[in-house]
């Protein structure tokens, strides 16, 4: 377990909105007592919370009435952003925080231009603040920001994009390759090529991420919506200076500000936690759906990776527990999953043969609550009421070892 978000979402939106200046700006921290300057007064990472936490609590909670509360700070800080813009380049703070890299000085961003960082943050949050205009019923709203958020999506790629595989950096695309990915503002069929650089540069450095407090999380989630978890997995599973288990090895208790543990900094931060939604969304697989806002309706797509024979993972929902634990025998993956009582899920399968699934014994197209929606290139998707399963299937091949 972990905690209680629901009311920790709400205080932070309440905290931000409270901090909010009258011309929309919301500052690096909030509430806003300490009197800082530059970037710690005010980057856009950071202050981009009071439009994605309410965001998140609609989705994971379900929590349309703090959504519709946080609705005018949400658009008043996009609006900033945009009246103090140049060619929709957002004024630039602190980028990409504590990037790290092989012997340089941790602090300000050094392998992101912060105005990269910036304008995909602006981008993103101009995006959700459209997708939270059309769960309010606000078409007109909606409108705008979509026209708003295309129109940064283009001044993006003709300022940063090469034309090839990489967005521009200062030595490691990672980060600037997995912001352009997450945001949506790659260009269709470039996908692929931009995240074979992101993992050929974690490959050149030994599977070292570079990216850093805002980075990492941008490269989890794009090399995850890629299907590469084999690379995440290889790359959270080192042990040398600048990873997890060195943190885990020395026996730390809590996360460093910074990858490379200097213990004169910062030893209890809220940083770099960004794997535990790869554990839970990923490797158990459970994650929203913003069908179903609220887990009224949700996804459970575990990923079994190499040297994993389990995992297991449960997510206290509005809606009830939910529960997905799976195991490999051999060639066979057996899921067991819970499904609240009045939710539905879609469950998706790591096989490809879909006549090879059982729910206890029986053929799935015989199972109560149980329908098989589609095979896909990787797994084969079921639609799946509430209820305690044990799905069992043929493995694809290649997967899990």
């Amino acid at each position: 377990g972990r905690y209680d978000a629901a009311r920790f979402f709400r205080k932070i939106a309440r905290d931000c909105a409270d901090a909010q200046s009258a011309e929309g700006m919301v500052p690096t921290v909030a509430p806003a007592y300490p009197a800082f300057a530059g970037g710690f007064a005010y980057t856009q990472e950071w202050g981009a919370a009071a439009v994605i936490i309410p965001w998140l609590a609609y989705e994971w909670c379900g929590d349309r009435a703090l959504l519709a509360e946080s609705f005018p700070a949400m658009k008043a800080f996009v609006d900033y952003m945009r009246q103090t813009s140049k060619d929709l380049v957002p004024r630039a703070g602190l980028g990409d925080w504590y990037d790290y890299g092989h012997g340089k000085a941790v602090g300000a961003s050094q392998f992101t231009p912060i105005e990269l960082s910036a304008m995909a943050t602006f981008h993103r949050c101009a995006r959700v603040v459209a997708e939270a205009a059309g769960a309010l019923g606000r078409a007109d709203d909606q409108r705008r920001y979509q026209e708003l958020a295309a129109a940064i999506a283009r001044a993006f790629n003709s300022r940063y994009f090469d034309g090839q595989a990489e967005y521009k950096n200062l030595g490691s695309p990672q980060t600037a390759n997995s912001m352009a990915l997450v945001t949506g503002m790659a260009l269709p069929g470039r996908e692929p090529l931009l995240i074979e650089r992101v993992i050929g540069d974690l490959r050149q450095r030994g599977g070292q991420q570079t990216a850093g407090d805002i980075g990492h999380w941008y490269l989890l989630q794009a090399l995850a919506a890629q299907g590469r978890h084999e690379v995440i997995n290889d790359m959270t599973s080192r042990t040398n200076l600048g990873s997890y288990g060195f943190i885990v090895n020395n026996g730390w208790t809590s996360m460093p500000e910074a990858w490379d543990a200097n213990t004169g900094a910062s030893m209890n931060h809220c940083m770099l936690g960004h794997i535990q939604e790869w554990f839970l969304g990923h490797l158990a697989g459970i994650r929203p759906d913003p069908a179903g806002p609220g887990f009224k309706r949700f996804v459970v797509a575990p990923q079994p990776v190499s040297g994993l024979t389990w995992a297991r993972g449960e997510h206290l929902s509005p809606c009830g527990r939910i529960v997905s634990d799976w195991k490999l025998s051999q060639d066979r993956f057996v899921l067991r999953v819970q499904i609240p009582i009045n939710t539905s899920a879609t469950v998706f399968l790591p096989t490809t043969a879909p006549d090879s699934i059982r729910e206890r014994g029986r053929p799935s197209a015989a199972a109560a609550g149980v329908k098989l929606l589609r095979p896909e290139r990787t797994a084969t998707a079921l639609d799946v009421a509430g209820g305690d399963y044990e799905f069992e299937c043929l493995l694809r091949p290649g997967t899990g070892r």
